[in-house]
């Protein structure tokens, strides 16, 4: 699971490695959102909770800047994405 717990921060990177492969992630903050960037191995299955502003909808992009779908309504401030093993980049505006 990566799920950002952002504070005061305004990057942070980090991984490790096990016996079936990398795990790692990253975000940067910046005005109005983040982008946030990961990858696991194949065979696994991961689950991606997108931090929000409570009430507000995210506009989600895929790294091309392609919106992915329409705007998530994060009620409780939070969209949980779920995927099998890959990297993958998104940016989030609220």
């Amino acid at each position: 699971m990566l799920e950002p717990q952002f504070g005061d921060l305004t990057h942070v990177e980090g991984g490790f490695t096990t016996p079936l492969g990398r795990f790692g992630a990253n975000w940067t903050t910046f005005q109005g959102g983040y982008s946030i960037q990961w990858s696991f191995p194949g065979g696994t299955v991961g689950t991606v909770i997108l931090p929000g502003q409570e009430g507000a909808p995210l506009t989600v992009s895929d790294a091309n800047g392609r919106e992915m779908g329409t705007q998530y309504g994060a009620t409780d401030g939070v969209v949980v994405l779920e995927g099998q093993g890959s990297t993958g980049s998104l940016k989030v505006t609220y």
